[in-house]
């Protein structure tokens, strides 16, 4: 993922800074309000990741401290995501509230970032039809039960998306769990009944928010939806868990990174 903004936003470079020569202060603020203001004018566009804190540091010509602090005011409100190594990752333009998965590694294709919480909706045992069979993959007429919640963002009204959760009844005591509603619930399958998820399957489509769906998510039903479903494997191909997922357009974009293995045979 390249850096974004490099060139443009943010002041011109300045010349060299002298040590001590401007205070930390409430100048943290400041600078967390204008990195704010770039974001949301495109400058820093979301999925993209900010310039490093050297890099702020001498084109605004403070210490890098006060940089830290005006990041982490940034990352409190929900714009952007830092991580040890991959930097500052833009999640959020402060208008419609779009947030970016920033993948890096292989768990971070199933886990959803710590401030994202999930809130329990209903759920209910059913006997999976032609149609649901055929969408998850499994057996028509096995059991299963399914769990529905909202995917939301810290201080952000709107809901992130529906997600559909679908479970073998033998799990159905994950739910008990004091847990269930803030860890990924195949990692709590994992733990209390001692099974090993080996492989996991991702597709994302282009979709439409379900009637059933809209006045939850706050979004008009049939709108455009980005559909992303997942189904979590045994060693032998058993389908332990798969989950349906709705996201109504405009609040949520995958940010992805990853680094070649071999060296390119151009190079």
């Amino acid at each position: 993922m390249a850096r974004s903004g490099a060139a443009e936003g943010m002041s011109e470079p300045a010349k060299p800074r002298q040590r001590g020569r401007r205070s930390g202060g409430a100048l943290y603020k400041k600078i967390a309000e204008q990195i704010e203001q770039d974001i949301s004018a495109g400058i820093f566009p979301v999925g993209t990741l900010l310039p490093t804190e050297a890099e702020f540091s001498l084109r605004l010509d403070v210490g890098r401290h006060t940089v830290r602090e005006a990041l982490r005011l940034l990352s409190q409100g929900g714009l952007i995501v830092r991580r040890a190594g991959s930097g500052s990752t833009v999640v959020s333009n402060g208008r419609r509230h779009v947030f970016a998965h920033a993948v890096t590694n292989f768990d971070q294709w199933f886990n959803y970032p710590d401030s994202v919480r999930r809130r329990h909706i209903s759920h209910q045992l059913l006997v999976a039809d032609a149609r649901l069979a055929q969408s998850l993959g499994c057996e028509q007429g096995s059991a299963w039960l399914q769990i529905s919640a909202l995917r939301t963002l810290d201080d952000v009204a709107e809901p992130l998306c529906w997600v559909d959760i679908y479970i073998q009844p033998r799990f159905a005591g994950v739910m008990k769990s004091k847990q269930f509603d803030l860890s990924p619930v195949h990692e709590q399958i994992e733990a209390l009944f001692g099974v090993a998820i080996a492989d996991v399957e991702v597709s994302i489509s282009a979709g439409r928010v379900p009637a059933h769906m809209a006045e939850a998510l706050g979004a008009d039903s049939d709108s455009p939806a980005l559909l992303l479903q997942r189904r979590y494997l045994a060693a032998d191909g058993e389908l332990l868990q798969a989950t349906r997922t709705v996201h109504p357009e405009n609040r949520y974009v995958y940010a992805m990174k990853f680094r070649r293995a071999a060296v390119s045979k151009y190079a």
